[in-house]
């Protein structure tokens, strides 16, 4: 089941349990792209919810929550291109280690040496957080800047008209492997949908 929300203003949003009707049981699939959500309720998710791909790109989040580790333990896709987050150091190597079962980051698969680095920095037990990974969900990013490559898909899906955008969350819902996905990225990397 997928659930896809458009947010109709421009006031920062909190995603909470009224955003998400509660019958909601068998969500696997979150689509809230473009929502300027900047923070996720603690009690908008149950911890036994089957979510596996959740699409948050272009949002505002700015810094980590410790429930995304309890909250999203079947997630598999994550999307976070697009939010201030992303800029943080260490970004990518934290929230592969944050979310253990996460497959797919940011339409890039993740590698296992990325987990090793995660551990190497993080600690290996996920249930404890050692000084930097305390540091890492203290730190927030203010700037709005994107770099290199989400700065690249960012400029080509603000380009695109409207049914090219419905076009392509189409593609991303309908999307059953990694290497859909891939091609995805690939074809928003070089400016062709």
């Amino acid at each position: 089941m997928r659930l896809t929300v458009k947010s109709i203003n421009e006031a920062p949003v909190i995603l909470n349990p009224e955003n998400i009707p509660p019958n909601f049981t068998n969500l696997e699939c979150l689509l809230l792209s473009n929502n300027n959500i900047s923070y996720i309720d603690e009690d908008t998710f149950s911890s036994n919810n089957n979510i596996k791909s959740l699409m948050l790109y272009n949002n505002n989040i700015k810094s980590f929550q410790p429930i995304m580790k309890d909250k999203f333990t079947n997630l598999e896709t994550l999307v976070l291109l697009g939010n201030p987050i992303t800029e943080l150091d260490n970004y990518r190597i934290f929230t592969i280690w944050l979310i253990p079962s996460l497959k797919v980051l940011d339409f890039q698969k993740i590698k296992n040496l990325e987990r090793i680095e995660g551990e190497k920095l993080f600690g290996k037990n996920h249930d404890e957080f050692n000084q930097l990974a305390l540091e890492m969900l203290s730190k927030s990013s203010n700037n709005g800047q994107l770099n290199g490559n989400n700065k690249q898909v960012d400029n080509v899906v603000k380009k695109l008209s409207d049914n090219e955008k419905e076009e392509l969350l189409k593609k991303l819902e309908t999307a059953t492997s990694l290497e859909e996905i891939e091609k995805i990225e690939e074809a928003l990397k070089n400016g062709v949908v």
